[in-house]
């Protein structure tokens, strides 16, 4: 035999209790904001086989995936499982995760990959794959491989960057609109504080604070809980060391959801060097165009030409957005992300001379359209 269990037994052991089958955990707090993203990403998986949610740090990738999830179970006849690799630090090991959740045991002699099509040749349910990012090395080739094999499976995966496979789809989670998260932010102040009940003034404060914080769901929760020994005004104030402010996660979260500056961390230490490199430099300017990018980070150890590519990767790594709504396309940072990029700068060294390069690069521009502006003048 090469399981441990058929996938019928694996359905018997967990079930939700109304016959469908999944190891879901169920949530253990309100689902604000999302609930249209909630039926279009159902509507995308149906239809694709490969659908991987990606974002930034605390945006909530996790969270409406799990919603997504949840709400394909009527239409999974062998339910719907999910792989939480977060723990999981050795690529290698994310094809015995998922065989492990599926009940299925490795043959010795034989590849995992195998047992797993095979386990999973006539299986029609969904698989999620929670927390992608620093094992791709092991999640790409497995989901390739069993979306290839097995004709009836889907795959929902969540990472800070795309798989890059073919086939997939890609959808990157916006940050919350200001009433969504007022909402988030005043359900998770009332759970922290019941007596919370904010008046015009307070939730005029968190407004501005949900749009400091771009809308960054985990940032507002955060935020939120300091309700307990601040004021909504004071907790805007505070926003302006905001990394000292925002600790205190859930302890049974992942350490790097615990604050946000470690989430950040975490998205920066996955870049390889140069992409840090580009990053932190980049950090000087709250939005810029790729001629700004290269004039400013195009420096020693990073050509002008190399910038392109980087940035490109730092796009797809959901550090840099883009803005495709001015005729020459501008790029710009969440302002969290920024000010933990602009610290890791100063550590560098590099500060001085970032700041030199940018202001060379804006002299050399204002110095080409001043005839230009001269004229106008003389023309009225």
């Amino acid at each position: 035999s090469i399981m441990a269990g058929t996938l019928d037994d694996v359905g018997d052991r967990i079930d939700d209790g109304v016959g469908r089958r999944t190891n879901l955990s169920v949530p253990m707090s309100s689902f604000v904001g999302r609930a249209a993203e909630v039926a279009a990403l159902g509507a995308e998986i149906r239809e694709q086989r490969l659908l991987t949610i990606t974002g930034s740090g605390g945006c909530g990738k996790t969270r409406l995936a799990a919603e997504v999830a949840w709400a394909q179970l009527d239409g999974c006849p062998d339910g719907v499982w999910c792989v939480e690799l977060a723990p999981v630090g050795d690529p290698e090991r994310v094809a015995a995760e998922l065989a492990q959740v599926l009940g299925l045991r490795e043959e010795f002699g034989r590849p995992i990959v195998d047992t797993l099509a095979e386990g999973l040749r006539e299986f029609d349910g969904l698989v999620v794959f929670d927390n992608c990012e620093h094992v791709l090395g092991g999640v790409r080739p497995l989901v390739d491989q069993l979306l290839r094999r097995c004709p009836t499976l889907h795959a929902l995966t969540t990472s800070r960057e795309p798989l890059g496979l073919t086939g997939e789809t890609t959808w990157r989670v916006p940050s919350l609109d200001r009433d969504a998260g007022v909402e988030l932010f005043v359900q998770r102040a009332h759970s922290a504080r019941p007596d919370f009940d904010p008046g015009d003034d307070e939730l005029a404060a968190i407004g501005r604070i949900v749009d400091r914080l771009d809308g960054i769901p985990l940032a507002v929760e955060l935020a939120a809980a300091r309700v307990r020994m601040m004021s909504s005004g004071s907790i805007e104030a505070a926003l302006e060391d905001r990394f000292r402010l925002l600790t205190g996660g859930s302890r049974t979260s992942l350490a790097r959801q615990q604050t946000l500056e470690a989430s950040v961390a975490w998205s920066y230490d996955l870049l390889d060097p140069d992409e840090q490199a580009v990053a932190r430099r980049l950090a000087v300017m709250a939005d810029f165009t790729l001629d700004a990018a290269e004039a400013v980070a195009g420096d020693d150890p990073v050509s002008p030409s190399q910038v392109l590519d980087l940035l490109t990767h730092l796009v797809d790594k959901s550090i840099v957005r883009v803005d495709h709504t001015h005729a020459v396309v501008r790029y710009r940072f969440l302002e969290s992300v920024r000010q933990f990029l602009h610290g890791r700068l100063v550590e560098s060294g590099e500060a001085e001379q970032v700041r030199a390069l940018h202001l060379d690069h804006f002299l050399a521009l204002v110095e080409a359209v001043e005839p230009e502006i001269a004229f106008a003048d003389s023309a009225r």
